[in-house]
């Protein structure tokens, strides 16, 4: 700006000099009318300032333009950036809470009757986020990563959201997954059926525990197998159970409570029988078939007629499993020996010395009391069996147990002891 206002006042400077001339009298005004050249000089400079004149003043509007443009833009830009800042905050707010309510747990007090899925289905809104409790729960209660069915009254777990509660979430699971207080001994891997309360609302045995045991013994795990072993600690064993559950567990038990307050399932019984059986091992260290001196074979001892007889090969695992839960769901439908036509408690017994003495044996033809009365040594069968269920046994058979099974053992130490490790298989 400040050239263009010097070469403005050169150009009136000259212009000037062309109006006024130097005399030896001083400057004198030059008489225009008599000096033509003199005259269009001075027009033409006159249409050069004016031009120039012009010509500088469009120039200072094009440059106070863009000022004004200028101005407008960094003012735009600078809205932008403001807005670009605020939407930022306000991500940055959302993330924050959002951050915040993942955060965001509460506590619940487990007690009797609860499982996870049914505290995920009743606090969450659905019982397939059990996973979720275990997650959040797993460093306070480990056991919950191995075994997400083996939770205990008292337990304190954290839930993601919602409002601390102590109160019961549901006597049972419906739509099954994993969880049960106590010492269930449902498999962590097992999904009890939907129709599962229902049948035992009929008055039938449910596959898989439906209920939780309150003051039972804590259940032991079984060691893993050795060398070419094949036991319940087996990593396959869990689906070879259930997979016999899933196509031959459907018996006509009847629904039994044991003394804990559980329901006993087939999934229960069958545990039992080969803790009685095998100790539910299939094949020793060495690779050598289980096998009794007469020949009965694997987990669950079945003779190679009987094999035979359900199409089963006895020296495979999973199909020796099947094999056993076949059999029993034949006993069990009272069209196969006598013992399936009992009720009760009397069945669940009749039903095992069946499979021991054989279907069609005269011993299992009464009632339980009276197979007792022979003094047959097939009554220890049932003994022990009602030891791994958690039943309560009566005065005459806790007598028969002193003398012929426990060794001088305390009698509820031995029964325990059957109880938590049977119900411990798989775990």
């Amino acid at each position: 700006m400040f050239k263009k206002i010097s070469g403005l006042g050169l150009c009136l400077l000259l212009a000037s000099s062309m109006v006024y001339a130097d005399t030896p009298f001083g400057n004198q005004k030059v008489d225009l009318d008599n000096n033509s050249s003199t005259s269009d000089e001075i027009d033409e400079t006159t249409a050069k300032v004016e031009a120039f004149l012009k010509g500088d003043e469009e120039e200072i509007k094009d440059d106070d333009k863009k000022e004004d443009e200028k101005i407008e833009e960094d003012k735009d830009k600078k809205e932008e950036e403001e807005e670009e800042a605020e939407d930022k905050d306000e991500k940055e707010e959302e993330k924050a809470d959002s951050k915040k309510e993942e955060k965001k747990t509460s506590q619940y007090t487990v007690v009797a009757g609860d499982c996870l899925s049914a505290i995920a289905r009743d606090l969450l809104g659905d019982a397939s986020r059990w996973p979720e409790l275990v997650e959040l729960n797993k460093d306070k209660y480990p056991s919950l990563v191995s075994n997400p069915n083996l939770i205990y009254v008292g337990w304190v777990l954290t839930i993601p959201g919602g409002s601390s509660s102590s109160s019961s979430s549901s006597s049972s699971s419906t739509s099954a997954d994993s969880g049960s207080s106590s010492s269930n001994t449902d498999n962590p891997t097992a999904n009890p059926s939907s129709d599962d309360k229902t049948t035992v609302l009929a008055g039938k045995a449910p596959k898989r525990a439906v209920d939780n045991p309150t003051g039972a013994p804590s259940l032991r795990t079984q060691a893993s197998p050795s060398g070419s072993g094949i036991n319940g600690k087996s990593p396959q064993f869990k689906e070879w159970l259930d997979s016999a559950l899933d196509t031959y567990g459907d018996w006509n038990m009847p629904a039994v409570k044991n003394k804990y307050g559980q329901t006993i399932s087939v999934e229960m019984y069958m545990k039992g029988i080969m803790f009685i059986e095998s100790n539910c091992t299939q094949r020793k260290s060495d690779g050598s078939l289980v096998t009794s001196y007469c020949g009965a074979m694997g987990f669950m001892q079945l003779m190679p007629a009987t094999a035979s007889e359900l199409g089963v090969d006895a020296t495979d695992p999973k199909q020796n499993i099947a094999g056993g839960c076949k059999l029993f769901q034949k006993i069990f439908s009272g069209n196969y020996g006598s013992a399936g036509k009992a009720t009760g408690v009397d069945k669940l017994m009749l039903v095992a010395c069946s499979y021991n003495a054989g279907p069609w044996s005269s011993l299992v033809k009464g009632t339980w009391q009276d197979l007792k009365n022979t003094g047959s040594s097939v009554q220890g069968y049932g003994i022990k069996l009602k030891m791994c269920l958690g039943l309560e046994l009566t005065e005459d058979e806790k007598t028969y147990a002193r003398n012929n099974m426990t060794g001088g053992q305390d009698l509820e130490t031995y029964c325990n002891t059957c109880y938590s490790t049977a119900q411990g298989y798989g775990l």
